[in-house]
Formats: structure tokens, C-alpha cells, sequence
């Protein structure tokens, strides 16, 4: 029986860590169940999921719809698209059955592309080397969230590029559901010319995307960073928004984020003056709302203002400097995570 290869190639950079990377969990594990329950998906699908961060990872390989086991996503920081595109390359050619002479292989694969940023790499010279395949390795579909896109990119990658305004619980939701109708018309009508058009009329909230397609920012519109619990000393992730009325980034969320999770894989963001942030977000460990930046190892860590005036000084968890306090006067240069 000829498969019909289906790889779900996911961004879990920084900029989905929260809610996002939970629906996107939950709606992963409905769409997989969905599919089982039509006997044309159940026969010919075959499903892989790709993420990628700072580095591109093959969290299921190509397996089976009924003996596919779900992965659970985790969110890290950068988008190592161009490495997303080598590793879904070298996954096609190592799973997929090409058509000969002898043979009629496998149908052409389906990519599902899901982003919510820009890349941090040079995706370019990957896309380059995906398109030299012949014959064509698979028919792309790529969906950008949110206000941070590059459609630039997006639309020179994908044979189809979508666009969900908000990366939204619903809007996810909606989205998954689908892919999940699309791969299921699919498998019945399969074919190496990929999704037909009734296949591509996204739901309500998702348009495709042609020639007009929205600019990407020429700032980025939220920042990361990550910092040090002075209490716990663990490990935390926060989030800023660009709030267009002040003209400044606000705080929006803080999360607990493992040990292992600050790694970015070299790139480095340009930096963002202080004037232009209006303060962070609490400590999600021990809920101290004041933070600061360390001036010998550069960590930020949360702070108690209260016990440290008292004392005269604040000690950086990291490497244990001791703090006075400056009046705060003079902007400074603040690097932000990958995102």
C-alpha cells in the first residue's frame, strides 16, 4: 500500500512557550485522533513531527497513523528555520519511497510549516538545497502566527502560505481542525499534487496569503528575557510586548522554565536600550517584582527591594557579585533572548 507521508514541522521557539505550546499539545493530540477515526486517513497516513528552535529536532519520526505516539512539545528559545529545512530534507529522503520504473513509491509528502516568528538563521541555502531534489520532494504548506512574520520567506518556501492574526487557543484550535479535514481529503483523493483547492479554504480567521501579504516588522514587536530567581536560584523566562501608545515594551507574562532550557544557539539579537522598557514581570518563584542586571556576568535576577535597601546591596545569584544601587538615571544596553 502506498503512504501517504505527512510531516507536521512545528516552531516551539520562545515566542510559543505558555499557552500556545499547551494548545498546540491539545490540538496536536485531537487532529491525531480525528484521523484515526477515518478508515481513508487510518489506511494511508503515515505522520512526523519536526520542531525546531535553535537547533531542529525529529520528535516523531515517520510512522504509521495507528501506531503513531504523540509527542509532547516543549518550547526553547531561537528559530533555526533553514536547520528545519535540512533535517525535514534528509528525513524525506531516508522515509519516503521514491517512484521508479519498478515501483510506484510513495505519494508525494504533505508539509505542514507552522511558525510564529522570524528566523535566526540563514534559511536561504537550505531552501536551495530542498528545491534541487528532484523530483519535488514534497508540497509545503506553511501557516504564520501572530504579528512577527515573514512572509517573505514564508511565501518563497510554501506552496500555500496561511495567516492566523493571534496565536490564540481558538485560533489553534480552528487551525488543527484544519489540517486535520485537509489530510483527510487527502489520503481519500491522494495524489502527488498535494491539497486541492476545496482542501485550502482556510476557517474564519485564517486567509491565505498572495502577493499583498503583511510586511514583516522592522522592530520586533515582543522581547524575551531570561533571569535568575534570587530566592531559588531557578531558572525563568519573561515576556514583553510592545505597547504602541507609550511607545515602550511592557511586561506580559513570566514562566518557570527547566535548567537546560537557556541555550540559543549562538544567535545573538541586537540589543534594546532600558529607557525603552517599562519594567518586567514578576518572579513566577517567589513573586519578587523588582529585577535587575548583574554588571560583572551581565545575568538578570529578580530581586526583594525592600531587605536589599536595608542593606545597601542586592547579590547577583549567578555569580554572587554584590550590588549598590544607582539612581537610575542612565539608559544601558540590554540584550534579549534569541525569542
Amino acid at each position: 500500500m502506498r503512504k501517504l507521508p505527512v510531516y507536521i514541522v512545528v516552531d516551539v521557539s520562545e515566542s510559543m512557550f505558555g499557552e500556545a505550546i499547551d494548545q498546540i499539545n491539545a490540538a496536536l493530540d485531537k487532529m491525531i485522533a480525528a484521523l484515526r477515526r477515518n478508515p481513508y486517513a487510518l489506511e494511508t497516513v503515515w505522520l512526523s513531527v519536526i520542531t525546531f528552535d535553535s537547533m531542529a529536532r525529529v520528535v516523531s519520526p515517520l510512522t504509521e497513523l495507528a501506531d503513531f505516539k504523540f509527542p509532547e512539545l516543549r518550547a526553547r528559545p531561537g528559530t533555526a528555520l533553514g536547520t528545519a529545512l535540512d533535517l525535514l530534507r534528509s528525513q524525506i529522503a531516508k522515509e519516503v519511497v521514491l517512484q521508479t520504473e519498478e515501483t510506484k513509491g510513495d505519494w508525494r509528502p504533505l508539509v505542514f510549516l507552522l511558525t510564529d516568528g522570524q528566523p535566526t538563521d540563514d534559511w536561504r541555502p537550505a531552501l536551495a538545497r530542498l528545491r534541487s531534489q528532484r523530483p519535488k520532494p514534497a508540497n509545503i504548506y506553511a501557516i504564520g502566527c501572530g504579528d512577527e512574520i515573514d512572509f517573505e520567506a514564508l511565501t518563497e518556501i510554501a506552496d500555500a502560505t496561511f495567516y492566523a492574526k493571534e496565536a490564540s487557543p481558538e485560533l489553534l484550535a480552528k487551525l488543527f481542525i484544519w489540517m486535520s479535514s485537509a489530510i483527510q481529503s487527502a489520503s481519500k483523493n491522494a495524489s502527488n499534487l498535494g491539497l486541492v483547492k476545496d482542501d485550502l479554504t482556510p476557517p474564519d480567521g485564517i486567509q491565505e496569503i498572495g502577493d499583498d501579504y503583511p510586511p514583516a516588522p522592522d522592530f520586533p514587536r515582543q522581547l524575551f528575557f531570561h533571569a535568575t530567581c534570587s530566592t531559588t536560584r531557578k531558572k525563568y523566562l519573561m515576556r514583553l510586548r510592545y505597547f504602541d501608545p507609550l511607545g515602550m515594551y511592557v511586561p506580559a507574562a513570566s514562566y518557570k522554565v527547566p535548567d537546560d532550557f537557556l541555550d540559543d544557539g549562538g544567535y545573538v539579537p541586537p540589543t534594546v536600550s532600558s529607557d525603552k522598557i517599562a519594567g518586567m514581570p514578576t518572579c513566577p518563584h517567589c513573586e519578587n517584582q523588582d529585577w535587575a542586571c548583574c554588571g560583572r556576568c551581565g545575568a538578570g535576577f529578580c530581586f526583594d527591594a525592600a531587605s536589599s535597601l536595608r542593606r545597601g546591596w542586592s547579590e547577583c545569584p549567578v555569580c554572587g557579585a554584590r550590588m549598590g544601587f544607582a539612581d537610575g538615571r542612565d539608559s544601558f544596553d540590554m540584550t534579549p533572548s534569541a525569542g
